[in-house]
């Protein structure tokens, strides 16, 4: 029989990932396991993927591969999920190859660091495709261990999401250094789960580290193949997202360290879960002890301005917002001005709110989402499933099920889902 054509196929499970409410969660074996429940029921998906391609006859000849994007912490460092911290248990993530012609019997490879960076190289090279430029990552069936090899990390999320410094950190084989207000090292084969900083005891040994940190940035790695130089308009763009400061890489020296901030981070997720059990009053109260130990906490400051509006307190949350806007043009508290004005039903005020929004982001669907939501609300119905379906061309990733859910409604005659902030997509 003639042999089918190439294919890809992209594969995109969500679990696990909050909120953890997969079907399987009801049964008894995951009472109070969220988590567990949602890789099971990917497990479960996965499963029957590989049935099917068995089915099909294209299991043997068929390269797969599974990873993840992230991890989650659980706990781990007081970290209850991921992007505040730079450890291990967010960080790492499966990487699985499959391919029974490929691959004659299984093997694990613990000799070397990888990245997700790699994966495209090492694809290419399996299939024999000529390497796609500008190549970044490195072939991993074609290279053994480099000790010396270090793979950049970075989160912005602490800046953007409570004022507090960024993290940039390096993964070697054997260690990481992990750039912050308190400089970290840890010996990751003595020490897996990073407990034990040797930063402290021994800067001059690790100096070299900020230099390298550096160097990866800016696409000169002082070990291996050179790499692609960042042009002055990146790296003008890099600094407006805060992954540099000015010339250097370095965090701000004011801002606060985030693991020494993570009690704070913890009460903010507190205080969405109170709001999210329609305890409004006590969310607010939590809120609002957080902004007084973090001022710059979009997330506390969200729970605080929508559980005022649960309270009928529509025009102090209105004023908190515009005010935090004011200080601080940030993409979050924009869109909340916006869904708040919304709820409030100062619809015209929120139409311009958008297009400062809009100015922030020209291609984040949740604009015509929400201009679509304030359609609704005014009976204009063609216009708002128009918004919807603009949304979805724009950005179906993000928003595709949201606006399908609110044109859906629409057609059958039933209100829109209310604008929240827990509604919204964040990532």
């Amino acid at each position: 029989a003639e042999a089918p054509p190439p294919f890809f196929m992209w594969v995109h499970y969500f679990d696990a990932h909050l909120p953890y409410t997969s079907p399987l969660t009801e049964e008894p074996r995951f009472a109070g396991r969220g988590y567990d429940a949602e890789i099971a029921f990917a497990d479960r998906n996965l499963g029957r993927l590989r049935t099917e391609l068995e089915r099909l006859r294209l299991w043997r000849r068929t390269l797969v591969v599974l990873t993840a994007d992230h991890g989650e912490s659980l706990g781990e460092h007081q970290e209850p999920t991921h992007g505040m911290l730079l450890y291990g248990g967010a960080v790492r993530v499966p990487l699985i190859l499959s391919c029974p012609t490929l691959f004659h019997r299984p093997a694990r490879i613990t000799s070397q660091v990888v990245g997700l960076v790699d994966v495209r190289a090492t694809l290419e090279d399996l299939l024999g495709i000529a390497p796609t430029q500008p190549l970044d990552g490195q072939s991993l069936v074609r290279r053994g261990a480099d000790g010396g090899r270090a793979i950049y990390l970075e989160t912005l999320a602490p800046l953007a999401l409570a004022g507090w410094s960024p993290l940039y950190a390096l993964c070697m084989h054997a260690g990481k250094y992990i750039l912050a207000p308190e400089p970290e090292y840890y010996d990751l084969d003595n020490d897996p789960k990073e407990l034990n900083n040797l930063y402290p005891a021994k800067p001059a040994a690790l100096a070299t580290l900020p230099q390298q940190l550096e160097q990866v940035l800016h696409g000169s790695p002082s070990g291996g193949d050179p790499g692609r130089s960042v042009s002055d308009e990146e790296i003008e763009r890099l600094a407006s997202l805060g992954y540099v400061r000015a010339a250097s890489l370095e965090p701000a020296g004011t801002l606060s360290d985030p693991k020494a901030m993570m009690d704070v981070y913890n009460q903010a997720l507190a205080a969405e879960e109170l709001y999210g059990r329609g305890q409004y009053g006590n969310a607010a109260a939590l809120a609002q002890e957080v902004l007084a130990a973090c001022e710059q906490c979009v997330q506390a400051r969200r729970v605080l301005v929508f559980s005022r509006l649960k309270l009928g307190q529509a025009s102090e949350a209105i004023a908190l917002l515009r005010g935090a806007v004011t200080r601080k043009p940030d993409v979050f508290l924009i869109r909340s001005l916006a869904q708040a004005l919304i709820l409030s039903g100062e619809l015209a005020q929120a139409w311009e709110t958008l297009a400062l929004y809009e100015s922030t982001d020209p291609t984040d669907g949740r604009v015509p989402l929400l201009r679509g939501d304030i359609l609704a609300r005014q009976d204009r119905l063609a216009e708002a499933i128009a918004s919807y379906e603009t949304a979805i061309r724009l950005d179906e990733n993000r928003v595709g099920l949201m606006a399908r859910e609110r044109i859906d409604r629409l057609r059958h005659g039933q209100p829109t889902q209310r604008s929240s902030f827990q509604n919204d997509s964040e990532e």
